[in-house]
């Protein structure tokens, strides 16, 4: 009886250390920082991947060695969660998760966390379990010419995930779906953002800036709907562009179906084996502003025509547009000359320098004047060199 005794006192203060380490985890999570918590969550999953204590389906019963994981590969993306504490109650336990996911563009790391997760003794997991993606992440895409901010963070006061923001989120197998909110930023030496009269933006802190919340269970393969603002090209100065169905392509399964590339194009830029890998932002209907020395008699009001299909890739901006029957010669006027513009059609790729010809009019400009008969204001296409 004695020695029985003797083992009850050891096992509570086996038991009593065990939940004193889980509170001070615990309570390590809720008053760390970001980078701290980030830390955290990095040496938990190495910890995890030394020990290979990974299990298919999570149960009360792998809690008694901690960490303990679950792993899921998804389209070659490996996500990986690891349960660093677990505070017992009498009917569940509180678990401090993180999970890692590995992606092919830089950084290269996605960390998700949560404190507070509740796993039922009866199975299965109470209320949401969802990790937050601890801290903003800028990842690069198109090859510098743009970067996607995901919008992360972690409530230090609590430990609990902040609504709004991206997240993981799993069941007792793992993986199940990540949520999406980020912006999509271009940089201003590819895209300039305007003010609602079609003036450049001064303030150079300025960017043409999207942004999205999606629901996607595979990483390779997010196909988006964003907004973006009105911007001229960085090159193509005083022609403005207005979006209005845009579509944010990371997926290398599939394309946006309305999806045209310009002539050539896949033969001489994409260098995939189908045209399915294709990334970038695609632009299916748009609006084009013609530059200032383009109005109506006595009019301030800038002339433009609907368009479609403009590409941003790694490649920069490219596109073909086409305006007929813009400006009758009786209206127009270039820069106070009585001119007409029937036929307007534009190709670009902003890599390549544009050519000046004309005033602030950034491609070949053939003016045919005459006063008995309309003129035509023609913007070639052409290659700019």
């Amino acid at each position: 009886m004695i020695l029985t005794s003797a083992r009850c006192v050891r096992f509570l203060s086996l038991l009593i250390c065990l939940l004193s380490a889980s509170l001070c985890h615990a309570q390590s999570i809720k008053n760390a920082d970001g980078a701290t918590i980030r830390n955290m969550a990095a040496n938990t999953v190495a910890q995890l991947d030394q020990n290979n204590h990974y299990t298919d389906f999570l149960t009360q019963a792998d809690l008694n060695e901690l960490p303990v994981g679950l792993k899921r590969t998804v389209n070659n993306i490996t996500y990986k969660l690891a349960i660093s504490s677990a505070v017992f109650h009498p009917t569940y336990a509180e678990l401090t998760i993180f999970a890692k996911v590995e992606i092919p563009q830089k950084p290269g790391v996605l960390f998700f966390g949560v404190s507070g997760l509740k796993l039922s003794y009866e199975g299965g997991i109470l209320g949401d379990a969802k990790l937050v993606l601890l801290g903003d992440v800028h990842i690069d895409f198109n090859g510098g010419n743009g970067e996607i901010v995901l919008r992360g963070g972690l409530d230090i006061v609590n430990g609990q995930r902040l609504d709004g923001l991206t997240y993981l989120s799993m069941d007792c197998k793992g993986f199940k779906e990540m949520g999406l909110s980020a912006d999509v930023i271009f940089p201003r030496s590819l895209l300039v953002p305007c003010t609602p009269n079609g003036d450049q933006i001064a303030d150079v802190t300025k960017k043409v800036t999207g942004s999205f919340n999606t629901i996607v269970s595979d990483w390779n393969d997010i196909l988006v709907n964003i907004n973006l603002p009105r911007f001229q090209i960085a090159k193509l100065t005083d022609v403005v562009f207005t979006v209005s169905n845009a579509t944010l392509d990371l997926s290398d399964k599939r394309n946006n179906p309305n999806v045209m590339f310009p002539t050539g194009y896949e033969s001489r830029y994409m260098p995939y084996p189908n045209p399915g890998m294709w990334r970038g932002v695609y632009i299916q209907n748009l609006d084009v502003m013609l530059p200032k020395a383009f109005s109506k008699k006595n009019s301030t009001e800038r002339i433009s025509f609907g368009s479609n299909n403009l590409l941003i890739d790694n490649n920069g901006v490219s596109g073909s547009f086409y305006g007929k029957n813009i400006l009758s010669y009786n209206e127009g006027s270039a820069s106070g000359d009585r001119r007409c513009a029937t036929h307007l059609p534009i190709f670009c790729r902003e890599t390549l320098m544009p050519t000046y010809l004309g005033k602030s009019i950034c491609l070949s400009l053939l003016m045919l004047p005459t006063e008995e008969r309309d003129s035509t204001i023609q913007l070639c296409p052409t290659d700019l060199v």
